[in-house]
């Protein structure tokens, strides 16, 4: 790919399968140097300027640099007629759910998500998932149902499974949200903002609550 790449250079389909190596190989710093260069390379076409920015993004997420993947999805999302508009919007909104404090236009960019993408499956779990983080229960609770409506696949899928966990834990049944988040199976390529990622973020919550709670009891259990 790299020899293609010099004997080729600015072809869209040589940098793509360089690319393509380098998120093989895991060689992330190497695929966001060269994705970067890319970039700069398809100024002229926005198309592949988008497509190239969005490949960007995903190795920021992957080596934890959050705030820097919001940053790139929104030059995608600047683009303005990029048909990945709407991709980028989800993409920036769920990269949020990873970020201490929450960005204040997470909420914005899901509800936008969801309008560009004509309600597609997976700008619907990003709203749904924003909706339980924000606490407005109801809403995750109708955005959950539409979630369902295209679910059509036998069974639950981990996604899915999650905010069904979430609803649970929001509605005071840990039995049945723990239920949910252990069926949920760590990816098997790995990844900084997975749903098993925000699953063992529950957990951990759901834990430290029933320390509390068990504490709690004992305090007031009269003294013998």
């Amino acid at each position: 790919a790299e020899k293609l790449l010099s004997m080729h250079p600015g072809s869209r389909s040589a940098r793509r399968l360089q690319l393509d190596a380098l998120w093989s190989l895991k060689r992330l710093d190497v695929f966001e140097r060269e994705a970067r260069k890319g970039v700069d390379e398809q100024k002229g076409n926005a198309f592949a300027r988008a497509d190239l920015l969005a490949r960007l993004a995903r190795a920021q997420e992957e080596q934890g640099k959050l705030a820097e993947a919001r940053r790139t999805f929104q030059q995608v999302i600047d683009q303005g007629q990029s048909y990945s508009r709407g991709d980028a919007y989800n993409e920036a909104a769920w990269a949020a759910l990873f970020i201490e404090p929450r960005p204040k236009d997470m909420l914005e960019q899901a509800l936008q998500a969801v309008q560009l993408t004509h309600s597609d499956r997976a700008s619907l779990h990003t709203l749904a998932c924003v909706y339980l983080d924000r606490g407005q229960i109801a809403d995750a609770q109708r955005t959950f149902s539409q979630l369902l409506e295209r679910d059509t696949r036998p069974g639950l899928l981990d996604s899915t499974r999650y905010v069904l966990g979430a609803l649970a834990e929001a509605y005071d049944v840990p039995d049945v949200a723990r239920s949910a988040y252990a069926s949920i199976e760590a990816p098997e390529e790995g990844g900084k903002v997975t749903v098993f990622e925000l699953t063992q973020r529950r957990l951990k919550a759901l834990d430290k609550l029933g320390v509390n709670r068990t504490r709690s009891r004992a305090d007031k259990s009269p003294a013998h």
